[in-house]
């Protein structure tokens, strides 16, 4: 189970209104995959919040001079360990793809053995050594590290506005004619191709678009285990957030609220049924925000559950299930055959053999003449949508109803 995201980062970004700052310029917050470029800025955001703090009333030199040092300790640790996971997941990435591909490439010789009446050996099952390989592959690759990035409502818009303007040519004016016209918007798509093309070749330019304001990570644990790693244990594993963090300049905006739904929306995405994090005892403020989110504590905690005032309560919530439906909606003459076909028959199935599916048409009739797609309000699930003609139809644009409804 891994998260299926295409090319190039980031996988995927959730623009949110967020309120006003110190200088009173509004901001919006924008939650994305971070990678190896980010480990630095993720790394100060966990050093920033775990390293600050601990000693609550006290006010002294000695102690800031210490726990500066603490956090520049903490930053350079957690840099190291995330970039050692991230690379460790690229890794079990290649490795794993090429191990399907070794199975695929199998398969294939083993069905042209067949048809050449050859004795034919079809891998039906995987050895308890690779089936060991294969769980810490998955384990490795279920990391993720989410980050919060801050810009400012004038330089969304400005970055914006550049993109349209360099994606849409200058209206020409009366004088150019037709040909100059296509000559110069040939010219405009092979420049932006050429840029392109360039950023690509340096990396896509790296360009920080905001300033990380808060961060996460998701990992496999076993957060029930007794002892911590690499100690051995028989408790599950489970999705496990951890590091949440907020630089303490950007509390109070709703960001690790936003931040942890986002957490859960991927641990639905990977098929988990619960989600689960630990929470110091002396943290009434994000015990509350757990609580509020529908998060229980769990009586067993392993070591962490030791009395102390860096004690740890656990917390886990159960998810909702994925509504894995598509919904489809026919134009208006495929819809009008479709009940009339209905009618008369009394059933869906095709007369003529073929397969049908939910609106009565045949597998033969059936025509998908456009997709779209958004994102649920409720859960942030991406849903596709269907408009469905029948054959010899003129399409969508004349005869369909509203369109894909999600």
């Amino acid at each position: 189970m891994s998260l299926a995201k295409p090319k190039g980062r980031p996988a995927w970004v959730a623009p949110a209104s967020g309120p006003s700052d110190a200088s009173g310029h509004d901001s919006q917050y924008f939650i994305r995959q971070a990678g190896l470029e980010d480990t630095r800025d993720v790394a100060l955001i966990f050093a920033e919040s775990f390293g600050r703090g601990n000693f609550p009333g006290v006010q002294t030199e000695a102690l800031d001079a210490l726990e500066t040092r603490y956090v520049g300790a903490i930053e350079r640790e957690m840099d190291d360990k995330l970039r050692e996971a991230m690379e460790a997941k690229a890794q079990a990435g290649r490795e794993h793809r090429e191990f399907r591909l070794q199975q695929y490439v199998q398969r294939l010789r083993a069905q042209l053995a067949a048809l050449r009446g050859e004795p034919a050996r079809f891998p039906t099952q995987l050895s308890p050594a690779d089936e060991r390989t294969v769980q810490r592959w998955r384990r490795a690759r279920q990391f993720l590290v989410l980050v919060v990035e801050e810009r400012s409502t004038a330089a969304a818009d400005q970055a914006a506005a550049s993109s349209s303007g360099a994606a849409e040519p200058e209206a020409a004016g009366p004088g150019p004619s037709s040909a100059s016209a296509a000559a110069a918007a040939a010219a405009a798509a092979a420049a932006a191709a050429a840029s392109a093309a360039a950023a690509a070749a340096t990396g896509g330019a790296r360009r920080k678009k905001g300033q990380a304001v808060a961060a996460a990570s998701l990992s496999l644990m076993q957060p029930e285990a007794l002892l911590p790693p690499p100690f051995p244990s028989n408790k599950p594993f489970r999705l496990y957030v951890s590091n949440m963090s907020v630089m303490p300049t950007h509390r109070r905006r709703g960001l690790a609220r936003l931040l942890l739904q986002r957490c859960e929306r991927v641990a639905r995405l990977w098929g988990f049924e619960s989600i689960w994090l630990h929470v110091k005892r002396s943290n009434a403020a994000a015990a509350a925000l757990y609580s509020s989110m529908g998060y229980t504590p769990v009586e067993s905690g392993g070591m962490r559950l030791l009395p102390g005032p860096l004690s740890q309560v656990l917390m886990t919530k159960t998810l909702p299930p994925l509504n894995g439906a598509c919904q489809v909606e026919l134009g208006r003459a495929a819809a009008g055959a479709s009940r009339a076909a209905v009618g008369v028959s009394g059933s869906s199935s095709s007369s003529n053999g073929g397969s049908s599916n939910s609106s009565g048409l045949s597998t033969e009739e059936a025509v998908v003449n456009g997709v779209s797609g958004a994102s649920r309000g409720t859960d942030g699930v991406f849903v596709w949508g269907a408009v469905v003609e029948r054959s010899g139809d003129a399409g969508p644009s004349t005869e369909a109803a509203d369109g894909p409804r999600q």
